[in-house]
C-alpha cells in the first residue's frame, strides 16, 4: 500500500479510499484556521464585517 494516513498509520491500496478516509475520519483536523477563513467570502464595503451567504450580508446592509 502506498496511500498512508499521516493522521493514524492507516493504509490504502487506492488514493480515492485514503481521501475518504480523511473527509470522513479526520475532517475536523485539515486546517480549520483555513476553512474557517475560506467560508467568510463576503464583506460588507461599508464595514469589512465578513459573511457566509449572501442573505446574511443583505441583511447587514439594512443597518447602514
Amino acid at each position: 500500500s502506498q496511500n498512508w494516513c499521516a493522521k493514524c498509520n492507516a493504509s490504502f491500496r487506492m488514493t480515492s479510499d485514503l481521501v475518504y478516509h480523511m473527509r470522513s475520519h479526520h475532517k475536523r483536523e485539515i486546517d480549520p484556521v483555513k476553512r474557517k477563513r475560506e467560508s467568510y467570502k463576503l464583506k460588507c464595503d461599508v464595514c469589512n464585517e465578513v459573511f457566509k451567504e449572501r442573505h446574511h450580508l443583505t441583511r447587514h446592509m439594512t443597518s447602514h
